[in-house]
This record gives C-alpha cells, structure tokens and sequence, in this order.
C-alpha cells in the first residue's frame, strides 16, 4: 500500500513538473502571448524573451545613403531614452528585381526600334521581356510604421544594373514613383499596397498556388 502511494505521489510530482516552463536565458519579457488560464498547445509560443546580452538592431536606411553602407561599419544608435550605443553593421539585404512584362504593345511607341536590345527570359512556351528594375528590402509601411513589409521601390531605378531610359524611367522617381509593400498573410497568399510617390493607390492581392500547396495549411493536414 505504502509502495503504491510513493508511486502515485512520483507520478504526480513528475506531472506537475510538466507544467513547469523555464526559459533558456535570463532576458527581459518583450511579448507575452498567452495569459494566465489559456490553454495552449505544445510548441505554441507564449512569450518572447530578449537578450540583454545579445543586442541587435534593424534599421532602415534611405535609398539615397544605402549604398554608402558597408558591412563591418561602425555605427551609432539613438535608444528612445536617448542613450546612444555604437555597434558594427554585420547584415545588408537588398537584392534586385526585374518585372516580366508578357506583352510590349503598348511599350513600343515609346521604345522604337531598340525593343530587340531588351533582355527577355523564358517562361513556359514564351517569352517576356525584363523591365523596370526595382530595389527589393524589408522596410517599414508608409501607411503604419509599425508593420515591416517586404519592399519592390522604383524611386532609384536608375541606378540599378541594367537601367534603361526608356521605359523604365516612367516608373522612377522621373517618373512615377512606383512602390509596392507587400506582406504575406500565409503561405501562397499575400497582401500589398501600391504608392506613387508618398500617395496611397490602392491594394492588391498576390496568390502562388504551388507555395500554397506546399507550405500552406492545407499541407499540414493528416493523411
């Protein structure tokens, strides 16, 4: 009988372990995302911890100045309390992204007789031609600084590889001004913003079937 307790009194204490959490560092609580009386699930994230010790910050630079940015470059950061902390630049991502335009009709007049000069790349059974380079990085949203968004920036096409004055000034900041934000709601399936200029246009949607089905939740389902 005593034998029979100790083993239910082990089994209980090993239980009450289970719902023990302990942190792998000692940090400060930056998120918390679930209160007390939630029920969660394994693996569910319920609260984000930061570092003390290991201290990063991601800024966004002005396209004007990105290229002055060199990695292993010392620089200074403004806290919100107006301390100031200098560290090294060790990441840089930008990248650059040319458009696939299917049909050039309406592109013709403008370009002339230099449309066979325009690079073009295979797609299925056709051809497209690579227009309008564009600058793509993360950055904050114009319309909520608060939101970080994967961004396609036109406004400095012209100093980009490949560059050419016509067209692909109408979308620069000879131009238009085009910038699309574009953030991604689940896998396959995303939301973006188009400015010119400053100026809110409109909002459009982005779907990529073969990322849906891969990825997405369907993908996840039991068999």
């Amino acid at each position: 009988m005593q034998a029979a307790a100790s083993a239910q009194r082990t089994k209980a204490d090993v239980r009450l372990r289970y719902t023990e959490i302990h942190a792998p560092i000692d940090g400060i609580v930056d998120v918390r995302a679930a209160r007390v009386g939630e029920v969660v699930n394994p693996g569910q994230p319920i609260v984000t911890l930061i570092n003390p010790d290991d201290l990063w910050v991601r800024a966004d630079v002005e396209e004007s100045y990105i290229d002055r940015v060199r990695i292993g470059d010392t620089m200074t950061v403004r806290l919100p309390s107006g301390a100031e902390l200098q560290g090294k630049v060790f990441y840089r991502d930008q990248r650059l992204l040319r458009n696939r335009i299917e049909d050039t009709r309406l592109l013709q007049p403008l370009v002339g007789s230099d449309m066979g000069s325009i690079p073009k790349t295979r797609v299925g059974n056709g051809e497209q031609w690579l227009l309008f380079p564009a600058k793509l990085y993360c950055g904050q949203s114009l319309l909520d600084g608060r939101r970080e968004s994967i961004i396609i920036d036109y406004a400095f096409t012209d100093t980009l590889p490949g560059y050419r004055e016509k067209p692909d000034f109408l979308a620069g900041r000879n131009g238009l001004q085009v910038r699309d934000e574009i953030r991604m709601v689940r896998p396959g399936f995303y939301l973006g913003r188009a400015y010119i200029g400053r100026v809110f246009l409109l909002d459009f949607t982005l779907y990529n079937k073969a990322i849906a089905e891969r990825d997405g939740p369907a993908s996840r389902r039991p068999a």
